[in-house]
């Protein structure tokens, strides 16, 4: 990601091109590890409840306390499974499905920024806009931006 904002902030001959395709893998590599870790064979029951709540439910605000209580598992406890089994912890998944159905979003709609926010569950903007940056490298208006120069 840290190659992506060099070549966006050099701005080089095909730089758009290199960046749409470095997001691209980016996103497939993305997927590929998720569809991994989500194979339920691979996870227990308790941590494939939490990864169908955070894929399903991603517009409330989900709590790994309050999963905890749902599921009837101490959050300490829930916290450390999720974490073996999938590599990162439960908020971190949960922003990378936010932030997956935000780009989404982003490239298919006309929606305002603070909507698609709200619509992915968060409650502000600017939390929104940093949790973006800090999973793309880009904040979401760059990444409208680029989307639509390479339409």
């Amino acid at each position: 990601l840290d190659e992506i904002s060099g070549e966006y902030e050099e701005a080089g001959y095909g730089y758009m091109e290199y960046i749409r395709c470095a997001f691209v893998k980016v996103l497939i590599l993305t997927m590929r590890t998720i569809e991994r870790k989500e194979n339920p064979l691979q996870k227990s029951s308790v941590v494939a409840q939490m990864v169908r709540r955070a894929d399903e439910g991603f517009k409330e605000k989900l709590r790994l306390s309050t999963l905890a209580t749902e599921l009837g598992y101490n959050a300490s406890y829930l916290s450390q499974k999720f974490s073996g089994e999938m590599g990162i912890g439960f908020m971190e998944y949960l922003h990378r499905v936010r932030i997956g159905r935000s780009c989404h979003l982003l490239e298919t709609t006309d929606m305002k920024i603070s909507r698609i926010a709200q619509e992915v569950g968060y409650d502000g903007v600017k939390y929104f806009n940093r949790i973006f940056k800090n999973q793309l490298s880009v904040t979401p208006k760059e990444f409208r931006a680029m989307y639509n120069l390479n339409r």
